[in-house]
């Protein structure tokens, strides 16, 4: 019966190459200043063999799609892992983006407050 909603700031994204995130906040890309946040919101989370699953909707750059995150939980700290597909989610359609991958591995790590647990 549990469930969440996180939403991150969209200008937060960090590839640790300032020059390449300056580019990927602006139009060509997520389009920070149309699009301000990334957002999750899970519809089921179920325990798995190895960890957890969580099935939900991924908004982004104004498009809404369904994924499923697997995650594990280690005391107060939640890791998980998904790809998508950028052209999904419209990012980097407008930019000739033929040396642009179209495959995202994002990486999610949530600490939780202990008080909240």
């Amino acid at each position: 019966s549990s469930s969440f909603e996180v939403c991150i700031d969209a200008a937060s994204v960090n590839t640790e190459n300032k020059k390449r995130d300056d580019h990927l906040r602006n139009e060509d890309f997520f389009e920070v200043n149309r699009f301000p946040t990334i957002c999750f919101r899970s519809k089921e989370i179920k325990k798995e063999e190895e960890g957890f699953r969580t099935r939900g909707v991924l908004t982004m750059h104004g498009v809404t799609r369904e994924v499923v995150i697997p995650f594990s939980f280690l005391k107060d700290e939640l890791m998980g892992q998904l790809i998508i597909d950028r052209k999904d989610y419209g990012v980097g359609d407008s930019y000739g983006s033929f040396m642009v991958g179209d495959e995202v591995h994002i990486m999610i790590k949530c600490v939780l407050d202990p008080d909240s647990i």
